[in-house]
């Protein structure tokens, strides 16, 4: 999945099993609870055909916030 998401550059690619998107999904969906791969592809639904977009978002938002000093 992350070959055909940063080689092969495919716009619809969901990586059910990236420990990141089921964090991120959890977190920005749930409240933090557990997620199956059934509610992570459920929800996922809404993002075809742009899944890969999406998940670069929830991977963004996994990411420390910039400090500003």
């Amino acid at each position: 999945e992350m070959f055909l998401i940063f080689h092969l550059q495919r716009p619809n690619v969901l990586p059910l099993d990236d420990a990141g998107l089921v964090n991120g999904i959890s977190r920005a969906y749930y409240s933090g609870e557990p997620v199956s791969r059934s509610d992570v592809r459920e929800l996922a639904r809404a993002w075809s055909p742009y899944a890969t977009v999406a998940t670069w978002y929830i991977w963004r938002s996994l990411e420390a916030a910039p400090v500003m000093h």
